[in-house]
């Protein structure tokens, strides 16, 4: 046989095996996440530092079982990153897997809960917290979720927390719908909140959003009894490169005192991974008054 065909043929093969490994290969990504931060509390003088804001790496694979129906995975790391002695560098944050097709999406393991992903939603800043008093407590870890797919611009969501250090008690559970149409979407939901034992009081709550050319409004309540009642909004601007975000937030306690929370943000995106931040958090409450000052870099890959 001619040595030229043979060489072809097994370069062929080579490059068909290459090729279908590289495909059958998770994506990794992650990122770097640093803050300065300084906080105030009641004039006292505060504290400054430089700390790690929650840099992740992570590595995430999908494959089809059949034209109906896809299988992905996923799992991700929180990175200690600001103190290279820390022999706790690593932390599992998210790790779970699951099935997706024509009816929705279902998955187990450790993710954010449906309820923060369709209700808590207007404490987007990447260094301070500005919303004070949100309480639902069906937390990360040990999650059955569901999602459904869009019915006439309805969704259905859901999620069970198995958790079986928790003999004997009822398991905490999340249930909510959403509706989209055109700029608007609109989300109910609740939280049994039942890993906080028997006699635990479930948190309601409700969001909106609504998003015109370059301006996004967004808007949540979350009531749970015997615990706070929250409101809070939030104004989104984006120009160009830059990005600036207006919060304002106002909790009840069950003890009768308050807090009203207004929050500052400036955003510059320097390319597609990598932006820079400034914020600022102003917090009202009759215990004690806080201010907070950050800035900070966030670099994905």
């Amino acid at each position: 046989m001619n040595k030229s065909i043979i060489a072809s043929a097994i370069a062929a093969t080579l490059l068909s095996t290459s090729a279908l490994a590289a495909a059958d290969m998770p994506t990794v990504y992650g990122n770097i996440q640093l803050k300065w931060q300084h906080s105030d509390t009641d004039g006292n003088g505060g504290t400054t530092g430089l700390a790690n804001n929650g840099s992740t790496i992570g590595f995430k694979h999908s494959a089809k079982v059949n034209d109906d129906l896809t299988a992905f995975a996923k799992i991700e790391y929180n990175v200690n990153n600001s103190d290279n002695q820390n022999d706790d560098g690593l932390t599992l944050d998210e790790a779970y897997v699951g099935v997706e097709g024509n009816f929705g999406k279902v998955w187990i393991g450790s993710d954010d809960s449906v309820y923060g992903e369709y209700i808590d939603l207007v404490d987007g800043f990447d260094a301070l917290g500005v919303v004070d008093g949100v309480s639902y407590s069906t937390g990360q870890g040990d999650l059955v979720q569901f999602v459904s797919s869009s019915m006439e611009g309805f969704q259905v969501f859901a999620a069970v927390q198995l958790d079986a250090s928790d003999a004997g008690r009822e398991n905490a559970f999340q249930l909510g719908l959403a509706y989209s149409a055109d700029a608007l979407t609109l989300a109910l939901a609740m939280d049994s909140n039942d890993s906080d034992g028997d006699d635990a009081k479930s948190t309601f709550g409700v969001s909106a959003t609504y998003t015109m050319d370059n301006l996004k409004l967004v808007g949540e309540i979350h009531t749970r009894d015997e615990v706070s009642d929250v409101v809070a909004a939030a104004a989104i601007y984006t120009a160009g490169a830059n990005q600036y975000q207006l919060t304002l937030a106002h909790a009840s306690f069950e003890d009768d005192t308050d807090s009203t929370t207004v929050g500052l943000q400036a955003l510059h995106n320097m390319s597609s991974n990598m932006y820079v931040y400034a914020e600022a958090a102003f917090m009202d409450k009759e215990s004690s008054d806080k201010t907070d000052f950050a800035v900070g870099v966030l670099y994905a890959f």
